[in-house]
């Protein structure tokens, strides 16, 4: 899930919590811990998993100082290493109910695009939102129906939010009047949540819906808040500026420009002085949605 920190590596393997279901409902769900192994590969030395689906198959990474490839991990204890895209480096960030696995896949050491795996491992790159692609991209989530959300920035746009299926390719949805926007998640339904700039210059998390935008707010007396999760039933996540936690930099951009690699610090995600927040389903007045053309560099699977 995005924003999130990477659990306790240990030599070499990444421990993640298993629930057991119990048989009498008065007793407390119990956990053990299972290692998973990080996918053969040149100097890979670690599993990071960012995310976990309902048929219990997770997805993120095994790194190393050469190589980063994007991985599945299934609860037989098959470990799936993704297809590379025109280098050994990838990373997946997402996976829906069907095993699609959404991430970005480098095309140089320092320049990376957004993809999306199939079940069987293989890449489909998906571009960026400008004809003379020189930015990055990367999709941060993908629903069963195979609808991709994220950011793409060039040299002149820090960030724009999009949203990607086979048959539209990548589509600029839009900001809530500012210049930067990043989509952090999409639900079944179709709902897309993230952060964008204000025409004020100010960092407001927003819900956006069959192209309508809806500004989330704040919390009492904060300053900023970015949305990022969805659950199917419209529930919303993120984090939201408090008075006690400072003004947030109102140009603080939400898509990354480091490594793949990075460490578990330097990952996207909020500023630490945040507070967790949730929003109901009942939407403030929406604002009017821009949207622009698909044209980027990668086109949809055939």
């Amino acid at each position: 899930m995005p924003g999130t920190e990477h659990p306790l590596r240990v030599a070499g393997t990444i421990a993640v919590f298993v629930l057991l279901i119990t048989t009498t409902q008065a007793e407390r769900p119990k956990y053990r811990i299972q290692a998973l192994e990080p996918y053969p590969g040149e100097h890979i030395v670690w599993a990071g998993p960012e995310a976990l689906n309902n048929q219990n198959v997770a997805a993120g990474d095994s790194e190393g100082p050469i190589e980063t490839r994007a991985t599945r991990w299934h609860p037989d204890g098959e470990t799936v290493g993704l297809d590379q895209y025109a280098f050994p480096r990838s990373r997946a960030m997402s996976i829906n109910g069907l095993n699609w696995v959404a991430g970005l896949s480098y095309y140089s050491w320092d320049a990376w695009e957004a993809a999306i795996w199939a079940p069987d491992g293989t890449c489909t790159p998906l571009g960026g939102l400008w004809q003379s692609y020189s930015g990055i991209s990367e999709a941060r989530s993908i629903n069963d129906a195979g609808v991709a959300v994220g950011a793409s920035s060039n040299d002149d746009v820090p960030a724009r939010a999009f949203r990607w299926t086979a048959e539209t390719g990548m589509q600029d949805i839009g900001t809530l009047g500012g210049p930067i926007a990043a989509a952090f998640a999409i639900n079944n339904p179709g709902q897309i949540v993230g952060v964008s700039l204000t025409a004020a210059d100010e960092n407001r998390s927003f819900l956006w819906q069959e192209g309508v935008f809806t500004e989330l707010g704040l919390l009492p007396g904060g300053n900023a808040s970015e949305a990022l999760d969805i659950n199917d039933q419209g529930q919303i996540v993120g984090t939201a500026g408090t008075p006690r936690s400072g003004k947030h930099s109102p140009t603080r951009s939400p898509i990354p420009s480091t490594s793949a690699c990075r460490s578990p610090t330097d990952r996207p995600g909020p500023p630490p002085s945040t507070t967790t927040a949730s929003w109901s389903a009942t939407p403030p007045i929406p604002t009017a949605l821009r949207t622009g053309p698909y044209r980027g560099s990668g086109k949809p699977a055939s």
